[in-house]
């Protein structure tokens, strides 16, 4: 079944909300579409317990009641250049840890990318989200072009996430005249 659902930015570091935030929310709501937020973690610049008191800050400002997803793109590295995932994993744990002080019963929900994903797996997260694009053409019927994928790229990433976003090229008029990242969501 297909089905409408954003989940938009709202901040990121220990100072930046979107300054579109409260556009995109009254258009969500206007339209009827449930949504998430996601923040945009810094762990290179700010400690996680920053960046949790600042997302907790915003969340309660704007009285929201939605998810939370931390979105992690930016890497820790060792000396050699190589990720730490280790570290990263400590950070995103310290980020939930102090969240969860600020707002009680929040999930831990992350976005990330397939390898840190993986990395992640059996560490009581709620819900993973994957940043993985096989195909990104330009595309109006969702349900066409999911159905469309090859099967061993949905088995391949299911196996590591719960929500796969696979496009950034989706059109829907009815939430704006730009391009829309897309997600499947994994239904047991």
């Amino acid at each position: 079944t297909v089905g409408d659902y954003f989940i938009m930015k709202m901040t990121e570091g220990n100072g930046y909300c979107s300054q579109r935030f409260d556009e995109k929310k009254m258009l969500a709501d206007s339209v009827g579409l449930d949504f998430s937020i996601y923040h945009f973690a810094r762990p290179n610049r700010n400690l996680p317990e920053a960046e949790a008191d600042y997302v907790a800050k915003m969340y309660k400002k704007k009285n929201l009641k939605c998810d939370i997803f931390l979105d992690f793109e930016e890497y820790i590295s060792l000396n050699n250049g190589n990720i730490d995932y280790e570290a990263c994993a400590e950070w995103c744990e310290r980020f939930f840890i102090r969240l969860r002080k600020k707002i009680p019963n929040v999930d831990k929900k992350i976005y990330s990318s397939y390898t840190f994903l993986t990395y992640l797996q059996g560490k009581s997260y709620a819900t993973l989200w994957l940043a993985a694009y096989p195909y990104n053409g330009n595309f109006v019927d969702f349900e066409a072009f999911y159905n469309g994928l090859p099967a061993k790229y949905k088995e391949k990433y299911f196996e590591v996430c719960d929500i796969w976003q696979f496009s950034s090229k989706y059109k829907n008029v009815k939430i704006c005249d730009g391009y829309l990242d897309i997600n499947a969501k994994k239904i047991n």
